[in-house]
């Protein structure tokens, strides 16, 4: 199996969106539960948004006043999906220009792999 690489943006951001669907579920609002934290108001909001990191300390405090488990808060052991390459180039092209550009990598994979076989071969 190989290694999952999740940078530490997407934990902020999972974990933070986590914190604000238990925080509403509770009825509480952001300051209440800066307060139980010790923390400010901002910093909280910062960890609903995923800008900071949340201490594990913290994080537990909030899995007891929320009364849900620590696993809860966390994303499951699979990575989230991947963006294929054609979605990529959609999101910064054109839709004509992305086709252009995808099928011209396409075209220099297939030609890469043709070298490597041919070199193999020899």
């Amino acid at each position: 199996m190989g290694k999952v690489s999740l940078n530490d943006e997407y934990f902020a951001s999972y974990i933070g969106k986590k914190i604000k669907q238990f925080r509403e579920e509770s009825g509480r609002t952001r300051t209440e539960v800066a307060r139980y934290l010790d923390k400010s108001r901002t910093m909280f909001s910062n960890y609903e948004k995923g800008r900071n990191n949340i201490a594990l300390s913290d994080l537990y405090k909030l899995a007891f006043l929320f009364n849900r488990p620590l696993a809860d808060f966390l994303p499951s052991e699979k990575p989230p999906p991947r963006p294929s390459l054609k979605n990529s180039l959609a999101l910064l092209l054109s839709k004509d220009e992305a086709e252009k550009v995808y099928r011209f990598i396409m075209r220099l994979r297939y030609e890469e792999r043709k070298k490597s076989r041919e070199s193999e071969g020899k």
